[in-house]
C-alpha cells in the first residue's frame, strides 16, 4: 500500500500519518473511555462525593502511566524487544478486564442496590461556568501536550538523542503533572496565580536552555535538568483545580 502511494504521488508525510492514524485511533480511543467512565463509577456508584475525589483518581492513573512509561522505556523494550512489550500491554489490559469482571460478578443484584440520587436540575450560571470550564480544559490540553512536545525537542539537543531520553521526558512529564492535580486536590489553588506562575516557568524555559548552551555544560538530566519540567507541575495544578 505504501509503493502504490508513492507510486501515485501520495507525500510520504501523509501516508505515515494516515498509518499511524489508522492503527493508533482505536486502542486510543478506548483508553481515551476508561478513566472517565471509572471516575465516573467512583463518584456515583462508590458514592465518592467529594469533587477533591477525581483529582486524585487522575492524579493515581497518570503516577500508573509513570511507572509503565519506566518500565516499558528502560525495562521490557530493551530486554524484550518491541513485539513482547506489546504482547506484555495487551496481556496486562485483559487481566484487568478479567478482575473487574470478577469484581462486577460480586455486586449486589440490580433490584437490591441503592438508588442513585438524581442530580438537581442545573441553573443557568453553573451551567455556563461549567461551559467556561470545559474551554479552559481544552485550552490548557492544548498547551500542555504543546509543551510536552517541545520537551521532547529540546532535551534531545541539550543532552543526547537517545530513546531512554524519550522515556525520560515521558516519565518526568506525567509525574510533575500527577504531582500537580494531587497538589490542587489537597490544597486550596488561585487559579489566576497557577496561571501566571506556569506562563512564567513556560518563559524562563528557553533561557535556561541558552544558559546551558552557552556555558557548554547541560545541567545533569536527572538534577538541574528537572527544573524544565516545572511548568508541567503547573498544568497539573491547573487541571485538578479545572
Amino acid at each position: 500500500m505504501q509503493t502504490a502511494a508513492l507510486a501515485a504521488g501520495v507525500s510520504s508525510t501523509v501516508i505515515y500519518a494516515g498509518f499511524s492514524f489508522a492503527v493508533l485511533s482505536v486502542p486510543c480511543f478506548l483508553m481515551g473511555l476508561t478513566i472517565p467512565i471509572a471516575a465516573e463509577a467512583a463518584q456515583r456508584q462508590l458514592r465518592a462525593a467529594r469533587s477533591k475525589a477525581v483529582a486524585e483518581f487522575f492524579a493515581m492513573n497518570t503516577l500508573g502511566a509513570v511507572v509503565g512509561t519506566v518500565l516499558c522505556g528502560f525495562l521490557l523494550m530493551p530486554i524484550l524487544g518491541q513485539a513482547a512489550s506489546l504482547a506484555v500491554a495487551a496481556s496486562g489490559n485483559l487481566l484487568a478486564g478479567a478482575i473487574i469482571l470478577v469484581f462486577l460478578s460480586r455486586l449486589p443484584t440490580a433490584g437490591s442496590e441503592v438508588p442513585s440520587t438524581p442530580a438537581p436540575p442545573e441553573k443557568p450560571r453553573r451551567k455556563r461556568i461549567f461551559h467556561e470550564a470545559v474551554v479552559l480544559a481544552f485550552v490548557l490540553g492544548a498547551l500542555s501536550l504543546g509543551y510536552e512536545k517541545y520537551l521532547f525537542r529540546i532535551l534531545a539537543l541539550a543532552y543526547t538523542p537517545l530513546p531512554w531520553i524519550f522515556s525520560f521526558v515521558l516519565c518526568m512529564f506525567l509525574l510533575f503533572w500527577s504531582a500537580g492535580v494531587y497538589l490542587s486536590g489537597k490544597m486550596e489553588v488561585s487559579t489566576t496565580a497557577a496561571l501566571a506562575l506556569t506562563g512564567l516557568s513556560i518563559a524562563l524555559t528557553p533561557m535556561i536552555l541558552s544558559f546551558q548552551r552557552a556555558t557548554s555544560y547541560p545541567f545533569p538530566i536527572w538534577g538541574g535538568g528537572l527544573v524544565h519540567f516545572l511548568p508541567a507541575l503547573g498544568f497539573g495544578v491547573l487541571f485538578g483545580t479545572t
